[in-house]
């Protein structure tokens, strides 16, 4: 079971993966008895649907009244080609007709009865991307078969262990045989390193990695993201351009305005990169969801077997969707992400072309890049496959490497994942101890990017949020949570005739001064009204303001000034007085 996804949860995701492999071996020694292969694969029932894979491999569900009568059965098997056509008339013959679809319909019953009750929400289907299978070997799905390392080709409903292939529209096929020399991307990599203003010296490095490392899809254990943003002109959306020409079909086309259910419903059961352009802060609250909405998908994207998420269907059952890859985001405004995120991605910061003498040599260079790209689209990809076969060594090593430079394990994740890619794109040879020094460079660069972004700064961002909120006072006085402390504390005479200490309780904030400590209420509606629309509504603020030194959240209810009892969080003083001291510990 090393190394296999899981096909859904618990027990019901053990009971699919079981039945799905009993319907592929048995579909198997059916094949065997019979003089034709059955062009069919019978999975399972559930609620009076029948599910099977087609013969061009689609997870197709079919009720029992139309396999009964036979009609859907003509549009399944009717003109899909000549073998097919064959199986029909020798298995289910009649004198009539050529075939009985009624007598085919009945088959596919008692066979999908054999297999049990089966559940598509559950099961791990895939279909287009990048894939590891059982023995840890990458493959390729394009559609309508599966491309290996070695050149090999399958079709989708061909048995597999521990998951169902499902076909998705085509796409171009890979073609490892005709992978790009090394020598050709050095030198693509130094007319790179020319044609951007790049704020630091190993960001193309960074970008051609990440590409690299994209280009294989779901099959990497982790999938870091890259997020590059710079001004107007400065050639942000071209280079985007050109990873979406290098990766060619497997990143799909380059997104804008994207929302999160678009993205699921697009790329449902894919494993590709994903690639969105133009993601600008959201100036209004009430659409900041979106990205936030985003980030959760893309989070969840970043290992294991990606983004798993249920929502309700029309018919009020559970509808299930998944996909993993990649992202490559692009902005002009630099987008502060929280730090639970902010260890998934590298960061990468354009500055303006650049200009006299060197502007000449930078569009040169830059017209190499294009020409390039134009010339070797699928070129990443073609590699990477034949790369496949060394990459879990390669990131292992890399890793390790990480470690000994200081790294923490998700930093060193995300470091050896884009350098790896790196490695494996420009080098053919198994990595060693000098290119693993050579490489220090590139992982330092990356561990030292997100130095200092611990996962307890949370507790600060949700206070510095809290402390920011604007109160409305009567005679349409507006205060700041922090500047009614500050009054409370200091007895400073206040404008309106609300003391400030009530104004605050009236948010659920209590400031009890002889304790040195901020109560922050738990539950209360007013305490959640601060926090809706943030990353922290919902009750989150809770767990956020707990990671802060010294904060506790008492067993029992704490007596409060103007509120009676009540559950809270309490907050040292000292972190409300010094909040914008980076220098508190956690």
């Amino acid at each position: 079971m090393s190394g296999v996804e899981p096909l859904g949860h618990g027990i019901e995701g053990s009971q699919n993966r079981s039945r799905i492999q009993l319907a592929l071996e048995s579909a198997a020694v059916v094949s065997d008895e019979r003089e034709i292969a059955d062009p069919i694969v019978p999975i399972g029932h559930r609620d009076g649907i029948y599910y099977l894979l087609s013969p061009a491999g689609e997870l197709r569900s079919m009720r029992a009244e139309a396999l009964e009568s036979g009609r859907g059965v003509v549009a399944l098997l009717s003109g899909v080609n000549s073998a097919t056509d064959d199986w029909c008339r020798t298995n289910f013959p009649d004198q009539k007709t050529s075939w009985s679809p009624k007598r085919a319909g009945l088959w596919i019953i008692e066979a999908c009865n054999r297999q049990g009750i089966f559940d598509p929400n559950s099961a791990e289907l895939r279909s287009v991307g990048v894939w590891r299978d059982a023995r840890q070997n990458a493959f390729v799905h394009c559609g309508q078969r599966l491309i290996y390392a070695d050149g090999k080709t399958s079709p989708v409903n061909e048995r597999h262990e521990g998951f169902l292939v499902v076909a998705g529209p085509a796409i171009d096929s890979p073609t490892p045989s005709q992978a790009l020399k090394n020598g050709d991307l050095h030198i693509f990599l130094q007319d790179m390193r020319r044609a951007w203003g790049w704020k630091r010296d190993k960001d193309a490095e960074i970008v051609l990695g990440w590409i690299a490392m994209a280009s294989l899809g779901g099959f990497p254990r982790k999938r870091p993201h890259l997020y590059v943003n710079g001004p107007r002109g400065s050639g942000k959306s071209t280079l985007l351009s050109i990873a979406n020409s290098l990766l060619g079909d497997m990143s799909g086309s380059v997104i804008t305005d994207a929302t999160e259910a678009a993205l699921r419903q697009s790329r449902n059961n894919q494993a590709r990169p994903v690639l969105i352009d133009e993601f600008e802060p959201e100036a209004d609250p009430r659409t900041a969801a979106k990205h936030n909405n985003l980030f959760f998908i893309l989070r969840s994207m970043y290992d294991g077997v990606g983004a798993q998420i249920q929502r309700g269907g029309a018919d009020h059952k559970s509808v299930g969707f998944r996909m993993t890859g990649a992202a490559y985001l692009t902005s002009i405004n630099h987008i502060e992400l929280p730090p639970q995120d902010r260890s998934r991605f590298a960061m990468i910061e354009l500055g303006k072309h650049p200009v006299g003498s060197e502007a000449v040599n930078s569009l040169k260079c830059f017209q190499r890049v294009c020409a390039f790209t134009e010339r070797n689209r699928n070129a990443v990809l073609n590699r990477m496959l034949s790369q496949s076969v060394r990459w879990d060594e390669t990131v292992g090593a890399l890793t390790q490497q990480a470690i000994s430079l200081g790294a923490d394990m998700r930093q060193a994740d995300t470091a050896a994942s884009i350098v790896a890619g790196l490695d494996c794109l420009l080098f053919d040879e198994r990595i060693g101890a000098e290119r693993l020094k050579d490489h220090g460079p590139h992982l330092s660069y990356l561990i030292n990017d997100t130095a200092g972004v611990a996962e307890c700064s949370a507790g600060h961002d949700v206070l510095d949020h809290l402390l920011t909120q604007i109160v409305y006072l009567d005679r349409g006085v507006r205060r700041s949570v922090r500047e009614l402390i500050n009054s409370a504390m200091d007895g400073e005479p206040y404008e309106t005739a609300e003391h400030p200490a009530r104004a605050l309780s009236r948010h659920g904030i209590v400031l009890l001064q002889e304790r040195r400590k901020l109560a922050v209420r738990t539950g209360s509606s007013a305490s959640k009204e601060i926090f809706t629309g943030s990353a922290w509504q919902n009750g989150a603020h809770v767990s956020a303001l707990l990671q802060l030194n010294g904060a506790q959240k008492p067993p029992n209810p704490v007596r409060l000034p103007f509120l009676g009892q009540g559950r809270v969080v309490l907050v040292p003083l000292e972190h409300v007085l010094d909040a914008s001291n980076d220098q508190i510990p956690c």
